[in-house]
């Protein structure tokens, strides 16, 4: 899809606040929002500083998990 992967992170969510807000990153993808830690307070913060949270599993109902 032509994205290129600037970091990758597993259970910390502030650095991946700050690059959001600091506009280094346009897309958080994550396999399911099941797995993420506050998962809805991440979605909140990460719309405000205008960055998109994709979940590829619950993106691709075909896809086996």
């Amino acid at each position: 899809m032509g994205w290129t992967i600037v970091t990758e992170m597993a259970g910390e969510i502030e650095p991946l606040i700050h690059a959001a807000a600091e506009h280094a990153i346009q897309l958080v993808l994550c396999w399911r929002l099941s797995d993420m830690p506050e998962a809805e307070s991440l979605l909140t913060r990460l719309h405000r500083t205008g960055v998109d949270l994709f979940p590829l599993a619950q993106s691709c109902a075909a896809l086996r998990e």
